[in-house]
């Protein structure tokens, strides 16, 4: 569920930096995420969004969900879509963990440190959002959506093997077995 309300998420900042004249969201956070009875993903309070070429000129967000160069005057880094994928790897974390990041400390372990059985690739994911240094971060939010797909599509397809795993259970009793292994072959490589 995570995964997908994530996806829903990035699919709505990406139409924000779209635009002709890209918006940064910058305030990203569980409190200004809506799940309706539906099922639907909305995302609110727009106080903090700006146009990405005013960025810089002003400082926004909340600490734990906002990235350095957002918050830190000081910062030689520019605001860019690489700040609204770091709030997005917070909630991420958050919503698989419980671990808010407004609580200290702000830098929190990875998601397999909570449960063991999260997939490598997601907490990695969420390492390359988190990055401090935006240089080392997924540089845009269509890249993120295209990743948390890709994993929420490959444990789909875990779940159909698991499926495929009984189906060929039945056969194997209807002594197929050759057709067994084929079966299970083509549907568990992916």
């Amino acid at each position: 569920q995570a995964l997908r309300i994530a996806s829903a998420l990035a699919e709505g900042i990406q139409y924000l930096h779209d635009r002709p004249d890209p918006i940064l969201y910058r305030d990203l956070k569980a409190e200004h995420v809506i799940l309706s009875e539906g099922g639907r993903v909305r995302l609110i309070d727009l106080g903090c969004a700006c146009p990405m070429s005013q960025a810089a000129a002003t400082r926004a967000g909340t600490r734990g969900y906002t990235p350095p160069e957002q918050l830190n005057p000081d910062s030689q880094a520019v605001q860019g879509p690489y700040s609204d994928v770091y709030a997005l790897g917070c909630l991420i974390h958050y919503m698989l963990t419980g671990a808010d990041p407004c609580l200290p400390p702000y830098i929190k372990p990875g998601i397999r440190c909570y449960d063991k059985t999260y997939d490598l690739r997601l907490e990695c994911l969420i390492e390359q959002c988190m990055a401090a240094d935006h240089r080392k971060r997924i540089q845009d939010i269509r890249t993120l959506k295209n990743r948390i797909d890709e994993i929420n599509y490959t444990r789909g397809i875990r779940r159909l093997c698991g499926e495929a795993a009984s189906y060929c259970t039945w056969i194997r009793f209807g002594k197929i077995w050759e057709s067994e292994f084929v079966y299970e072959k083509n549907i568990c490589r992916y």
